[in-house]
């Protein structure tokens, strides 16, 4: 018997009105495809429910090799985002359609503030 461990970098919880919505999803691999864009990507980890369907979610998440992790809206609705790290917790922040966030700052990187770049832009 093999058991492959694989590493959790994050985790998803979907809220509507104040609700959380359905059950947290862990994050794995370096590229998730989220909602209408699961079915899309044949490299990313896919996530998908019938909330994401109901509500046209699609988004991807891109962790990046210094650690930075990448929220990209590839949807026609904007995102609204919060990020938590340890007990710290961010505004809630719209991401329009088309156009990148980085969520996660992580230790190679040598900016200090969350970026926001258009889709034209390289996330490298």
């Amino acid at each position: 018997m093999m058991i492959v461990l694989i590493a959790a970098w994050a985790d998803i919880q979907r809220w509507e009105k104040g609700d959380k919505v359905g059950e947290s999803v862990i994050l794995s691999g370096h590229f998730a495809a989220i909602g209408l864009l699961a079915n899309s990507v044949h490299d990313a980890q896919p996530v998908h429910s019938d909330w994401d369907t109901r509500n046209e979610v699609s988004f991807a998440l891109i962790r990046q090799t210094t650690e930075d992790v990448w929220l990209y809206n590839s949807g026609t609705r904007s995102l609204f985002v919060s990020v938590v790290c340890g007990t710290k917790s961010d505004a809630l922040r719209r991401l329009s359609p088309g156009y990148c966030v980085r969520v996660f700052k992580g230790r190679g990187s040598k900016e200090d503030n969350l970026s926001f770049h258009s889709h034209h832009n390289s996330l490298q």
